[in-house]
């Protein structure tokens, strides 16, 4: 029964090595050893970026409009974000977020890709070029 559980939860290692590459453009290095140790390299502009993004010296954003501007400096940035990425960064909750996304929107700020699990959000073109 833990074997099954181990193998439906997962080690880990595949969010780890997915992740880290989204967030720093690099590879984790796995040591194994008595202590099995992790190294997630960090450019220098990841982590200025991860800095801005939580909006300098771990204030949150105080309001809709703060949080709207992060999210929009994202898109420009990374050209595309998905809610799950753009709910780790302003640490908010899923349905926050989409709130605010389904607002920016209406607004026509931004445009939704998709329609299931995979969707995504994208500048629209004629706002912000």
């Amino acid at each position: 029964m833990n074997i099954g559980n181990a193998d439906t939860l997962g080690s880990g290692v595949r969010n780890l090595v997915k992740y880290t590459k989204l967030y720093s453009g690099g590879e984790p290095e796995l040591i194994e050893g008595d202590i099995f140790t992790t190294i997630i390299p960090l450019a220098e502009t990841s982590e200025i970026q991860a800095n801005n993004k939580r909006i300098t010296s771990g204030k949150q954003a105080n309001n809709t409009s703060e949080k709207k501007q992060v999210i929009i400096d994202c898109l420009k940035e990374r050209g595309k974000a998905t809610v799950s990425e753009i709910t780790g960064m302003l640490f908010l909750s899923e349905g926050r977020i989409r709130a605010i996304l389904l607002e920016m929107t209406k607004d026509g700020l931004i445009e939704k890709v998709g329609r299931t699990k995979s969707a995504y959000y994208v500048l629209k073109n004629d706002r912000f070029n």
